[in-house]
C-alpha cells in the first residue's frame, strides 16, 4: 500500500548537501552523529547505515489522481521491552534513572551514566549545538535537589530557584525534551524516549 504521496513531475534524486566548513556531505553514513570540527554542529542521520533496498522502493504514478506513490518495504526498527511512566509537565519521573541503569541515584553522590542525561537533553545544547560537558554535573545536582525521593525530579521548580545557574539551563531543556514522552527500554537494554502512548506487545 502507498505510504507516501506526492505531486512529482519527475522521479526525485538524492542529491548530497554539501558542508562549506567540513567538505562533506550532510547526507549518507557519515553524518550519524559526528561532531563537526569546526562549527559544533552535527548532521543528523536516522538511516545510520541503513541502505536503501532499490528493488523494494517503486513510485507508480496514478493516472486518475495525477500524482505519483512511493512504496517501500518496511522493518523492525526496534523492539520494547520495558516502559516508563510519562515525564508529566517535564519532571522527570523517580523509575527514569533506575530504567537506565542509574540505581543509586536516589542518594545525591554517584554520578549519572553519560547515555541516561545525553537522553534527556535529546544529546543537544543552546542553539542546537553539542551538549557543554557541565550537563553532566547538572543532571547530578537536579536530581539531588529536585525532589527525586518524593516521586520525580520538579524541573520546574528548580527553573524558579536556580533561575541563574546551569541548573536551570539544563532543565529547561530537559523540559523542552521529555515533556509527557516516556523513558523505554528495548532488548538491548538501551534506553530511548517515546510517545506518551507506546507500550509493550
Amino acid at each position: 500500500m502507498p505510504v507516501f504521496n506526492s505531486h512529482y513531475t519527475e522521479k526525485p534524486e538524492l542529491r548530497q548537501i554539501h558542508h562549506p566548513e567540513s567538505g562533506k556531505g550532510a547526507a549518507g553514513g557519515e553524518g550519524g552523529g559526528e561532531p563537526n570540527p569546526v562549527d559544533g554542529h552535527r548532521n543528523y542521520s536516522a538511516a545510520q547505515n541503513t541502505k536503501v533496498d532499490h528493488k523494494k522502493l517503486k513510485f507508480r504514478k496514478r493516472q486518475i489522481l495525477e500524482h505519483h506513490s512511493l512504496y517501500v518495504s518496511g522493518f523492525i526498527l526496534d523492539e520494547i521491552e520495558e516502559v516508563a511512566e510519562p515525564a508529566r509537565l517535564g519532571a522527570i519521573p523517580k523509575t527514569w534513572p533506575k530504567l537506565a541503569g542509574w540505581e543509586d541515584a536516589v542518594d545525591g553522590e554517584s554520578d549519572p551514566p553519560a547515555e541516561f542525561w545525553r537522553t534527556l537533553v535529546a544529546d543537544r545544547g543552546k542553539d542546537n549545538r553539542n551538549p557543554p560537558y557541565y550537563y553532566a554535573t547538572a543532571c547530578k545536582e537536579s536530581v539531588k535537589k529536585g525532589g527525586l525521593t518524593s516521586g520525580s525530579v520538579d524541573t520546574g521548580a528548580l527553573i524558579s530557584s536556580e533561575r541563574n545557574s546551569i541548573i536551570a539551563e539544563f532543565c529547561r531543556r530537559v523540559q523542552a525534551v521529555i515533556w509527557n514522552r516516556r523513558l523505554i527500554k528495548n532488548k538491548r537494554k538501551q534506553a530511548w524516549l517515546g510517545q506518551r502512548g507506546c507500550q509493550t506487545w
